[in-house]
């Protein structure tokens, strides 16, 4: 009869451990695999109810806008801290665009099959912010934009489809990443934010909603413009 020692059981169990690892590993790369090529592979029954619904919440974010500006809120007034900040829950609530005892929007739901994008910085979701200014707003003051970031291309078609008539999805210059125009990155990225004109984007010219891509094509964004001023 063989026996065996500590040291080979102490072996095995690493083996083992290691082999759950890579395994999880394995699933993980599978599962967003599966939900890209689910946001990219949506039927148009989907496409027509993703659509309705982000453009529902777009409506949302606007009427929660206007009825703090009808209360007394400025826009300059206007926070957008999200319950998972420190701010959130400090100071004065009345300004704070997502707090029930300001504006009360509920934050965006960032479902997997819409989604889809792989970059961190920042990561795929629901933005809105006052950082910069869109060129055809009429004056240089920074204006309110929502912005749902890292989208999937058809359903981007599809949006700009029903808002212009046109699948065609304008591509943003300048610098070629789409966080320095559509999303406040001194508060989620600790970059620098540019002005949206008409120089980096043609076709986004008088728009006041409108999804768009990066210079590569790679990454896709859909904008509204809240309060323009």
């Amino acid at each position: 009869m063989s026996h065996r020692c500590p040291s080979e059981k102490g072996n095995a169990m690493i083996y083992i451990l290691i082999a759950l690892a890579l395994l999880g590993a394995l699933t993980m790369i599978l599962s967003r695999q599966n939900e890209r090529s689910s946001g990219e592979n949506m039927t148009e029954d989907m496409l027509n109810f993703e659509t309705t619904r982000m453009r529902s919440y777009a409506a949302s974010a606007q009427d929660a806008v206007n009825k703090m500006i009808m209360s007394g809120s400025s826009v300059d007034d206007l926070q957008f801290f999200l319950p998972n900040v420190a701010s959130y829950d400090t100071g004065s609530h009345i300004h704070k665009v997502f707090h029930p005892e300001g504006g009360g929007l509920n934050p965006g739901n960032i479902d997997p099959k819409i989604f889809i994008g792989t970059d961190t910085d920042p990561s795929p979701g629901w933005y809105m912010g006052r950082f910069n200014n869109v060129g055809w707003s009429g004056t240089p003051a920074q204006d309110v934009l929502l912005v749902a970031h890292q989208i999937s291309q058809p359903l981007c078609a599809k949006i700009n489809k029903d808002l212009t008539g046109s699948d065609v999805i304008p591509a943003i210059g300048g610098s070629g990443n789409l966080r320095d125009y559509l999303i406040d990155t001194a508060l989620h990225t600790g970059g620098a934010n540019a002005d949206l004109t008409s120089a980096i984007c043609a076709g986004c010219d008088q728009k006041i909603a409108l999804c768009v891509s990066n210079t590569s094509g790679d990454i896709w964004s859909f904008f509204t413009v809240i309060e323009s001023r």
